[in-house]
């Protein structure tokens, strides 16, 4: 039988009872009762069977699953989501071994890593100040290359062809009146 299907009663006597715990009052008089005190520590019923649920509807391979997509992901050029994405798939809670870490130095950009490494100098970091620095270092590159692109001079693009025909040179054309002849011809461009 567990603490909570027979618990252990106290008798207090009088008004100076102690109410500081969650407690069962029984008894007819107001000034004698019986204090049930439960204990904190022992699982509620809730506990227990919103335990049971989370086991019952979790996919047991989901950890191996997503060490999978974990190993596999690719860096699009942020830093920023691709550690957080990475991070959010390590469902296994385990800390990050040499594996992981390798697999995240070869995705992102070695300018990245190096800047790191320098960094941290021979120390080893813990999980979060590794992925902490990759990301600082990360956000440094992605900067780095925004500033480099928008310094870049940029070039002067060629017309596209279009489907428009152009229009036919009138050198040499006669027309059947003066009237169409000046048609086209605007008074303020020649001016």
């Amino acid at each position: 039988m567990s603490r909570q299907e027979n618990p252990t009663t106290v008798t207090h006597v009088g008004p100076s009872a102690h109410f500081s715990k969650p407690a069962r009052f029984s008894g007819k008089d107001g000034l004698k009762c019986a204090i049930t005190i439960l204990s904190l520590d022992a699982p509620t019923a809730w506990i227990t069977y919103s335990g049971a649920l989370k086991a019952r509807f979790t996919d047991p391979g989901a950890d191996a699953k997503n060490y999978q997509r974990m190993m596999n992901l690719k860096y699009e050029g942020d830093t920023h989501a691709y550690l957080t994405k990475f991070m959010e798939l390590n469902t296994s809670g385990q800390a990050l071994g040499f594996g992981e870490r390798s697999a995240v130095r070869k995705a992102l950009p070695h300018k990245v890593v190096d800047t790191m490494n320098v960094w941290r100098g021979n120390r080893v970091l813990a999980d979060d100040e590794f992925i902490n620095q990759l990301k600082t270092a990360g956000a440094n590159y992605e900067e780095d290359l925004a500033t480099a692109a928008a310094a870049q001079p940029t070039r002067r693009q060629l017309p596209l062809k279009s489907d428009r025909k152009s229009p036919k040179s009138t050198v040499g054309r006669l027309w059947a009146s003066w009237k169409e002849a000046l048609a086209g011809i605007v008074q303020s461009a020649i001016d």
